[in-house]
């Protein structure tokens, strides 16, 4: 990265004195004179970044705290500076050294080729130099680099992103103090950086311009800082705000440059007797070094990285001459196109000057005199005219459109989500491309929770019992639009971000105090409804000035991991559900085929339950005896039909049997009768007749035998079973 160091460099001036004149001569080398700027310039950043410091410490302003950082960064550069020009200096004493000690070993008639082997390896100081040169260099570089990105990412009670209009920024204290000193320290850096730039136009000081365009950086940053703590005394505090962005910013963009330099040197062209440029030597500030000198220190620039005489082109005179008109008319065309603002449709635009908004609060009067409401005098669509920024700076607001926020969260893209949207939804698959939030359902079951809608929107009722937990997925869109713009705009820094934290809030609570299927099922439109009402009355007490238009229930199911239990609980409701059916079924069933139809059984069911049951009175009783008799046989009267079914089919049956039964005994009675008749003109006869009968009627189907004996004649009667009688005969017959 360095050029290589020869002896002519140092070598004396052609009239220098010799050993005895070699002290006066030191003072007037030009490495010391620049040593002690450097020590000087190295004492006066340390200064200027102590006193910013503490005046930012004390007046709490972000952008002098920002200048104080980036003072802070231009110690290594002062630094490094001392240590070069000190090691020259001491090179440049080893070369009169060593051009002395040549002279006097020629003088005292040594041969010199011994001397020359050794010149080499007696030049300690100038092989350290060039070790600067190639390691400390970059070493400080990749140091200021670093030291850069490290105070511009922290240290700082504010982030990126933060909006200017944020309440939480410190608002700068005693301003016209801290003026008169961030004052004091422009002036004393600019002195400093004019007298540096100036040594650095010589080549032998050409290293010192590094230091004097850091610190003339500084002096710009001071000087910005002590305009927006002089418009801090008129209570425009956004433009200091600015600033300090501006100057974090640009300590990345430093580093950025620095980064850029050391990675081009690499690449860089490279002469005999060229003076290494540093990559902390800032192109940016060294803009600002020469008044009136920006071009030319742009074509030394580019000389420099390409190696050869670019300013001499004439593509370069052409741009040269051309380049400053055309960047001042592009600036004011920039400044004439912020003079007009284009309001859209759906869009009201609040233009304010130096922090103040032009607009004022209109009245207007309504029917009713006690009801006066305040209404913000915004601008509507259409080309407005304005001072040019950053006079006047408009801030548009989308006051007459639907607004929407879903509340869940969600990594996907809207891309993925309008292909995902296509798929089937399913519980028990992943699908992180739906905005969701996991909300805790809790809900004693011995109880029944009333809605909000019947508690007029009030918390649910606590309860010291434990109570059984369910975590469910919820995604909620909110339609929404802003009612009150001024409210809108004044009251929060960011009100879209506290609208939604209402609706998460008031989402989480309402959902920890209602039963899972309330969520789940048909009460879906009255949760959302009471939801609705919550969070319009609590933004309403903030005094946000939103009115919400439309909220939904949507995707609300349980997580992945528990998505099978929800839908095996399902379906055992299910099949509950299915047997309740089928027994309610089978009911009907046998109730109509015991009754004829249902009513009717249930009418029937209720007499015998009170006829003659435990309790119940006698009235009771009888007036269920004459329902039930009505109910069996019919009543014309009351209009009641006679009972059906396989009830009418047993009392029938019944009936019939009792009439047969009634005859069969009457039968029997009327010939017991005429029996006794007939015994009585014979009983003799009568008696064996009835004998006989007996034994007819006992002996039908069976065989009877005649046995005759040898003895004397007496018959004999043998009875058998017919089904052995053969096997009797057979058997006796073999006898």
């Amino acid at each position: 990265m360095s050029t290589p160091l020869t002896m002519g460099e140092f070598a004396p001036r052609p009239n220098g004195p010799g050993v005895a004149g070699t002290s006066q001569m030191t003072s007037t080398w030009p490495e010391r004179r620049a040593l002690v700027v450097s020590l000087v310039g190295l004492v006066l950043q340390i200064m200027l970044a102590v006193v910013l410091l503490v005046v930012a410490l004390w007046n709490g302003s972000e952008a002098n705290r920002a200048a104080a950082l980036l003072a802070t960064c231009g110690l290594p550069i002062w630094v490094l500076l001392a240590l070069i020009y000190k090691q020259r200096q001491l090179v440049r004493e080893e070369t009169l050294e060593t051009e002395q000690l040549k002279r006097e070993r020629e003088a005292s008639g040594a041969g010199a080729a011994l001397f020359a082997g050794d010149e080499e390896r007696l030049l300690v100081a100038r092989r350290r130099l060039q070790w600067i040169y190639r390691w400390l260099v970059p070493l400080f570089t990749i140091l200021t680099i670093g030291l850069l990105v490290l105070l511009s990412l922290k240290y700082w009670s504010w982030s990126f992103g933060r909006s200017v209009y944020d309440k939480g920024w410190t608002i700068p204290e005693n301003a016209s103090v801290s003026f008169a000193f961030v004052v004091g320290v422009a002036f004393v850096a600019f002195l400093m950086s004019r007298y540096a730039t100036g040594m650095a136009k010589q080549p032998e000081w050409r290293l010192l311009r590094a230091g004097a365009a850091y610190l003339m950086g500084t002096t710009l940053a001071c000087v910005a800082v002590a305009v927006m703590l002089g418009l801090v005394q008129f209570q425009a505090v956004v433009p200091e705000r600015v600033l300090a962005y501006v100057l974090r910013i640009l300590l990345l963009v430093l580093a950025a440059e620095f980064l850029l330099n050391f990675v081009l040197d690499f690449y860089r062209p490279r002469q005999p007797g060229d003076e290494p440029r540093p990559a902390f030597d800032s192109r940016l500030f060294g803009l600002f070094c020469e008044p009136g000198g920006i071009a030319h220190s742009i074509a030394e620039a580019l000389n420099y990285q390409f190696g050869f005489e670019v300013s001499s082109t004439w593509f370069y005179k052409l741009m040269q001459r051309a380049i400053t008109p055309v960047i001042g008319f592009g600036i004011l065309t920039l400044f004439a196109m912020s003079c007009f603002v284009i309001v859209d449709t759906g869009e009201m635009v609040v233009i304010e000057r130096f922090g103040r908004p032009l607009q004022s609060a209109a009245v207007n009067e309504a029917d009713d005199a006690t009801s006066r409401t305040a209404r913000f005098d915004a601008l509507g669509p259409g080309l407005r005219l304005k001072l040019p920024w950053p006079i006047d700076i408009a801030h548009r607001y989308p006051a007459e459109r639907i607004l929407d926020v879903t509340i869940g969260v969600t990594t996907a893209t809207l891309e993925e989500r309008a292909t995902k949207l296509k798929e089937p939804l399913v519980w028990t698959q992943e699908h992180e491309w739906m905005p969701h939030v996991n909300v805790i359902v809790a809900t004693d079951e011995g109880s029944q929770t009333p809605p909000a809608s019947e508690t007029t929107a009030t918390a649910p009722v606590q309860s010291s019992r434990s109570v059984a937990v369910n975590l469910l997925r919820v995604s909620m869109p909110i339609h929404y639009r802003i009612k009150d713009l001024q409210a809108w705009r004044t009251t929060f820094v960011e009100p879209e971000k506290i609208f939604e934290d209402v609706a998460y809030r008031q989402l989480t609570k309402y959902s920890a105090g209602v039963d899972v299927d309330q969520v789940m099922g048909a009460d879906r439109t009255m949760v959302a409804n009471d939801l609705r009402k919550l969070i319009q009355d609590e933004v309403d007490a903030l005094g946000l000035g939103v009115e919400i238009v439309l909220l939904g229930m949507q995707s609300v199911h349980p997580p992945k991991e528990v998505a099978k239990e929800f839908e095996a609980v399902v379906g055992a409701e299910s099949k509950k559900r299915a047997a309740i059916r089928t027994a309610q079924s089978e009911r009907n069933k046998l109730l109509s085929e015991v009754c004829g139809d249902v009513a009717r059984s249930q009418q029937m069911v209720e007499a015998i339950s009170k006829f003659g049951g435990p309790g119940v009175r006698p009235a009771e009783s009888a007036q269920a005896r004459e329902l039930i008799d009505d109910l069996l046989n019919g009543n014309p009267a009351k209009g009641v039909r006679p009972i059906t079914g396989k009830a009418a089919k047993a009392i029938a049956e019944a009936r019939a049997e009792m009439w047969q039964r009634i005859n069969s005994t009457r039968a029997d009675a009327k010939t017991f009768e005429l029996e006794i008749a007939v015994f009585r003109s014979a009983p003799e006869v009568y008696r064996w007749r009835k004998y006989l009968q007996v034994l007819s009627e006992g002996l039908t189907g069976v065989r009877k035998y005649l046995v005759a004996a040898d003895v004397d004649p007496i018959y004999q009667l043998q009875l058998m079973d017919p089904s052995v009688a053969d096997i009797e005969m057979a058997l006796q017959g073999t006898e």
